[in-house]
């Protein structure tokens, strides 16, 4: 894990009062960890984190455990959308993938990335 998984990830932390409450683990736009101490959670550090993810990375994902109840309804109110379902192979509990989903105004043009609009041809 040393050498392999912590040189690809970047980890971003949340400090208040010089101690970190809060992590966000990314390997370009995936999101591999999101962790809130207890006592601090539900004070928006986990939705602050995802915005400055989302600020450095644009596209977003991320996989979910479908017994975690709690995070999966964060990750939705944050705005990310199941795309599909598979079982982990290490754990073997089923996962969602999600992806955050944009939101634009009616009638807002859609910015499409590089691979879409070369696919379109």
């Amino acid at each position: 894990m040393k050498d392999t998984y912590l040189p690809a990830v970047e980890n971003w932390v949340f400090e208040e009062d010089e101690e970190v409450q809060g992590f966000i683990s990314l390997i370009n736009g995936r999101i591999c960890a999101l962790f809130v101490k207890p006592g601090m959670q539900g004070k928006g550090i986990g939705t602050a984190l995802i915005k400055h993810a989302k600020t450095l990375k644009g596209n977003l994902s991320l996989k979910v455990y479908l017994e975690n109840g709690n995070a999966l309804h964060f990750y939705e109110k944050c705005g990310f959308v199941p795309v599909s379902e598979e079982t982990d192979e290490y754990t073997g509990f089923k996962q969602l993938l999600m992806k955050l989903e944009e939101k634009r105004q009616p009638g807002e043009p859609q910015l499409l990335s590089r691979t879409e609009e070369l696919t379109g041809f």
